[in-house]
């Protein structure tokens, strides 16, 4: 059985047309104009590297008005310092053929103590991942309805998305990752690598994103140390821009396959 997948972006996870009309270079533009009112609203009422729920809250109000966003903070309690940024997600099934997934808010995670945030370089990382979705929401689609319809392809779809974001605890050198980005993609049906593919994208370049703002906070704090290990352990182990170069040019040709394959069946 089929079942049909409509991915609905509803108005409180995200910004009216209006403003954010335009290309993705417009869009981004915007989502970085947002974080600097956010952080200027923000970093001078922190307690070096403290701060509090509520003034995270108004913060983010304050940079948003009039609009409004449905979002909640809440902890992270995996690991100490580490925090996430997740869709708040309603699937509604209907008539066992079709399954509405509505994206209704956004959850920020982050390392609590009592009402305070123990890392404000987290915030300011999740934040902007925040308004990269809500400015853009491209970014916050799950892609997921092909791949609800192919069989035998959960493990190997996983181990595509476990490379690109969970397989960076050691150093990987370019070519390693673009040979193993490779194998990957072909264990997976083209219709679902394609869009698995520009989920991966999307993900990638907010990761660049808020990675880019916490360096610069903490260089801006004077933080060096800290400056530094993140950004050998971004240059070294995660790999991102090698990743996106890798996904954007794998995309333009299976693309560009699939196109070729519709023509011949015309």
């Amino acid at each position: 059985m089929t079942i049909k997948v409509h991915e609905i972006i509803t108005s409180k996870a995200k910004l009216p047309l209006d403003i954010i009309k335009g290309n993705f270079a417009l869009r981004n533009k915007k989502s970085k104009q947002y974080y600097k009112k956010f952080y200027s609203e923000l970093n001078h009422k922190c307690n070096g590297k403290y701060c509090k729920i509520e003034d995270i809250e108004n913060a983010l109000n304050n940079t948003l008005s009039p609009h409004k966003i449905n979002y909640k903070i809440e902890p992270e309690t995996d690991i100490e310092y580490l925090g996430g940024m997740r869709s708040d997600v309603q699937n509604i099934p209907k008539n066992n053929k079709e399954l509405y997934v509505n994206h209704v808010g956004y959850r920020i995670l982050l390392p609590l103590e009592q009402n305070l945030v123990k890392n404000k370089y987290t915030v300011f990382h999740e934040v902007r991942h925040l308004f990269d979705h809500i400015c853009n929401p491209k970014f916050d689609l799950l892609r997921c309805g092909k791949a609800l319809n192919y069989k035998n392809v959960d493990d190997d779809n996983k181990n595509l998305f476990e490379f690109f974001f969970e397989d960076v605890y050691e150093p990987m050198s370019k070519k390693r990752v673009r040979t193993k980005a490779n194998e990957l993609v072909k264990k997976v049906p083209r219709p679902i690598a394609i869009d698995s593919l520009q989920k991966i994208r999307y993900t990638l370049i907010t990761e660049i994103n808020a990675y880019n703002e916490e360096l610069l906070s903490l260089l801006k704090d004077g933080q060096i140390f800290e400056y530094l290990r993140i950004k050998t352990v971004l240059g070294l182990n995660c790999r991102f821009k090698t990743k996106l170069a890798f996904v954007n040019k794998t995309l333009k040709d299976l693309i560009g396959q699939e196109r070729q394959d519709f023509k011949k069946s015309l």
